[in-house]
Order: structure tokens, then C-alpha cells, then sequence
């Protein structure tokens, strides 16, 4: 997809997203022609992400950080790192299978039924769910942005591993079982 996006928090998901890729790209003093080969996309569907104009889906964008030795879901934070060794390891799961396991766990938690409607509102099809559950189908960042503004969730805890958390918040809404008690 490409050109302006009609809803403003997904324009401004993949404006953020395009800022952060242009970033962890210059500070490894990478070209836009040698980020695309590395990540076999060309470099103009590059530069159009840059400038926040392009969706991908999170199988690319899982490419896109490996070349950059950043974890996907840092490509979403506020502020980006700036240090080339502000990522200790990078997590096993791409984002779209981390997203498809933590879609999966908020469904069998929080009940299929009222999951089904919001993704319903998003336009997620049953067959569509089914197939990013089961990592069958890489969904777009515009899917994903849709489906985690509709559940009061960032992106970035969306598509984060289960045991990679870096941030607070809504980690708890994405990962229960991860919910601190107040004698710990």
C-alpha cells in the first residue's frame, strides 16, 4: 500500500517507524541501496517507509531489523536508541511470530468473543486471524497498528517476544502471567 493513509494513528505509526528505520540506518552508516539488498526490497519501497508513506508487513520489517541489529519492536519506541550498542541480544521471533503468539494468548485469555469484535472493527476477517495466529500470513504494520489501537496496546509490546519485554504499562494486558505482585 502506498500513499497517505486515511486513519492519523496509523499514518503516525509509520511515520515513527519510517524516522527510526532512517535513524538505526544512518548510525550504521548504511545506504538506502545497501539496507535493501541486505533485506532483498528495493530501495525506493525503502525510502518511501522512510518518509513514512509505504505499509510492510512484520515479516519485512523482521528482515529490515536484522540488517539493522536492532530488534523489530524497538523500531517503534519513543525515543529510538541512539547508542549502536543499546541492544544487548536480539530476540529469537520475528515480529510477526511474536505478534501472532501474543494475539493467541490475548484471545485464549481474554476470551474469544470480545476479541473477535475488535478485530471485526479492524478488518480482520476469522480466516485472516486464523492465518496470522498460526503465522500462515504476515500482516501488514497498518493491520497490526489497527488491531493495537483498537485494544489500547503499542505496537512495539505487540510485536515484542514473550519474555523480551522492555517496557511497563501494557506489557500486563499483552502477558498476564507477567502481572507483578504487590508482595514481589
Amino acid at each position: 500500500m502506498q500513499g497517505k493513509f486515511e486513519d492519523p494513528g496509523i499514518a503516525a505509526d509509520l511515520a515513527h517507524l519510517g524516522r527510526n528505520v532512517r535513524k538505526a540506518r544512518e548510525r550504521l552508516g548504511l545506504s538506502v541501496g545497501r539496507l535493501a539488498a541486505l533485506t532483498h526490497a528495493k530501495p525506493s519501497r525503502l525510502r518511501l517507509l522512510e518518509e513514512g508513506q509505504q505499509d510492510i508487513t512484520l515479516r519485512t520489517l523482521g528482515r529490515i531489523a536484522a540488517a539493522l541489529h536492532v530488534p523489530a519492536h524497538t523500531l517503534f519506541s519513543e525515543p529510538f536508541p541512539s547508542e549502536k550498542n543499546a541492544f544487548q541480544r536480539l530476540p529469537v521471533l520475528g515480529p510477526d511470530e511474536a505478534f501472532a503468539q501474543n494475539l493467541r494468548h490475548q484471545l485464549e485469555v481474554s476470551g474469544y468473543g470480545i476479541q473477535a469484535t475488535i478485530l471485526a472493527r479492524c478488518g480482520v476477517s476469522p480466516s485472516q486471524l486464523y492465518r496470522i495466529t498460526h503465522g500462515a500470513s504476515s500482516p501488514l504494520v497498518s493491520t497490526v497498528s489497527r488491531i493495537c489501537r483498537e485494544a489500547r496496546v503499542p505496537v512495539g509490546e505487540a510485536i515484542t517476544p514473550p519474555g523480551n519485554l522492555l517496557t511497563e504499562g501494557h506489557a500486563d494486558d499483552l502477558h498476564p502471567e507477567r502481572r507483578r505482585t504487590e508482595d514481589s
